[in-house]
């Protein structure tokens, strides 16, 4: 991959308890996945208005932040962060939620729009470029007046199941794109599949 210096990935979602296991998280769970696996605590850092923690994997210096700003506000934290820690844009990977794609399926991006995503637009607003690495997380899709809302609920207990294991599934596809790169993350992540209804029939 181009570029040199730390890999940043920055998991959106909103802060405090109340927000915790809601949809809109699905980005937020990445990273702490991922600091589950380094075996590392989230750390408080003001200068970034983030949590984060810093390990080396397989050679790679990498960066895991979960911001303390609102989803709308993201921008704040992705731009903190990049100057902060020194990333360039290439390496920097944002894990956000996916109303536009069913639950349990996964998508690695090169770059692109927001797509309608509040926290995605805050972030290509504040670092002035479209052209960073994203992971979005399936989470299906209420009615259009009703996302709101949607996006901010809890999973039921059978959705639960099948996120835990596109959590797990997009940490592998994370840590893929630091190893060898967006191409190998897309090609073996992106028909991640599975069937939320698979267990009732």
């Amino acid at each position: 991959m181009s570029g040199k210096g730390p890999y940043l990935v920055l998991g959106l979602g909103n802060p405090g308890t109340a927000y915790k296991r809601t949809r809109h998280n699905s980005g937020v769970m990445v990273v702490e996945e991922l600091a589950s696996r380094f075996r590392l605590r989230l750390r408080r850092k003001w200068r970034i208005s983030s949590r984060y923690c810093r390990h080396s994997y397989r050679g790679s210096d990498v960066i895991c932040v979960k911001p303390r700003v609102y989803m709308n506000h993201s921008g704040v934290a992705a731009l903190a962060s990049v100057h902060t820690f020194g990333v360039a844009v290439e390496r920097l990977l944002v894990v956000v939620d996916d109303v536009n794609l069913p639950l349990g399926t996964l998508r690695f991006k090169r770059k692109g729009s927001d797509g309608g995503h509040n926290g995605l637009s805050s972030v290509i607003e504040a670092l002035g470029t479209e052209d960073f690495t994203r992971c979005r997380i399936g989470i299906g899709g209420g009615h259009e007046d009703e996302l709101a809302d949607y996006v901010l609920d809890e999973f039921s207990e059978d959705e639960e199941i099948v996120l835990r294991e596109v959590i797990s599934a997009a940490a592998d596809g994370v840590l893929d794109f630091i190893e060898n790169g967006i191409d190998s993350a897309m090609d073996r992540y992106n028909s991640f599949a599975i069937d939320p209804t698979k267990d009732d029939q």
